[in-house]
């Protein structure tokens, strides 16, 4: 299952991933694995704290989808 999170500020994806994550825990009860992120956001890591990242044509921009594979 993933989760849409919406962002617009001007944080690093990194801090922006976190920040989804934390919120995913609390929420689910569980930590996440998977985060897809539009291909837009320029250079993405693969992976950030243990979460796989992948960059998608289909991600909105200021999105995130944050969950399990």
């Amino acid at each position: 299952m993933l989760m849409l999170w919406y962002s617009d500020d001007a944080k690093p994806l990194t801090e922006r991933i976190s920040m989804a994550a934390d919120y995913y825990r609390s929420k689910y009860g569980r930590s996440p694995s998977l985060c897809l992120v539009p291909t837009e956001e320029g250079p993405i890591p693969t992976s950030v704290g243990g979460i796989s990242l992948e960059a998608r044509a289909d991600v909105l921009p200021c999105h995130l989808q944050i969950g399990g594979e």
